[in-house]
Parts: C-alpha cells; sequence; structure tokens
C-alpha cells in the first residue's frame, strides 16, 4: 500500500474498535456523507469519546484517516485501471473529479493523472 502520508510516513496498525469501523465505511466508499458519528457506531462510545480515542491510537482523527484511505485506495485504482478519473472518484467517496483532483494537490500528490503515466 502507498505511504498514508506524502512524505513517507505510514499508518499505524488499527486497534480492534478502530478497524472494525474503518472496516464498516471502506465497505461504504461511495457514502461521502460519513461522519465521526457513523465511524463510531457498534462500538459502545460516543462519536466524541470515539474520536479522542481513534486520535490517541491512530495519532491523528478519524475524517483524517478516512481520507488518507480513500486517497490510497483511488491512487490504486487510477494506477491499474483506464477507469475515467470521476468515476473512481466517486467510488471512493469523492464528490467528482476535481474533488479528488484538489485532495491530492492539497496533499502534495500531484494529479489524478501522474498516476496514470507511472
Amino acid at each position: 500500500m502507498l505511504p498514508a502520508h506524502p512524505h513517507g510516513a505510514s499508518l499505524k496498525p488499527l486497534g480492534a474498535a478502530a478497524s472494525r469501523a474503518v472496516e464498516r465505511t471502506v465497505a461504504r466508499y461511495e457514502d461521502h456523507t460519513v461522519r465521526v458519528a457513523h465511524l463510531s457506531a457498534g462500538t459502545g462510545l460516543s462519536a466524541d469519546h470515539f474520536a479522542h480515542v481513534f486520535r490517541e491510537e491512530m495519532g491523528l482523527p478519524p475524517m483524517e484517516y478516512l481520507v488518507r484511505v480513500r486517497v490510497q485506495a483511488a491512487i490504486f485504482v487510477l494506477r491499474e485501471t483506464l477507469d475515467k478519473v470521476s468515476t473512481v472518484a466517486r467510488r471512493f467517496g469523492f464528490y467528482d473529479g476535481p474533488h479528488l483532483a484538489l485532495t491530492l494537490r492539497r496533499r502534495g500528490l500531484g494529479r489524478p493523472q501522474d498516476f496514470r503515466a507511472s
């Protein structure tokens, strides 16, 4: 998998509760309306407490982790397929191709087209 951070820092392994939450969310990639309350559902923790525990465990907020997972998945599909950027973007929870492109640029990762050439 790609480095989670543009400067090469990788993500720590997830704890049990966080892992279940992310698995449920990854299964719902297309839903760009996911919130911390959705992630905390089924963990027995309030959204605020879940966010605190997640941040303590992972070193970053749950929504940032989710965006990183989505970005990594989108980059992988861009590299491995000829699917349209807009199709890939929607598949992984971005509104459209320009939203994915903006997210990549803001993270210093380049443009979607850059991953097609590699």
